[in-house]
């Protein structure tokens, strides 16, 4: 597997966020869950952000 694929493999977003819903819910402590799931939300954010405006501007 590819390097970065295997990077995002072990550190992909979906876990924090579900845990981090999960204790939400439940009312069990989420740990620093929620702030990896925030982070990761923004990091996808300001990706797509930004490819979407380097499209818009190409066209």
């Amino acid at each position: 597997m590819p390097t970065v694929l295997r990077w995002f493999a072990e550190y992909q977003p979906f876990t924090p966020i579900m845990q981090t819903v999960r204790g939400l819910l439940l009312g069990s402590p989420i740990g620093n869950n929620a702030v990896i799931a925030i982070a990761w939300c923004a990091g996808i954010g300001v990706v797509s952000y930004l490819w979407a405006k380097h499209t818009y501007n190409k066209a």
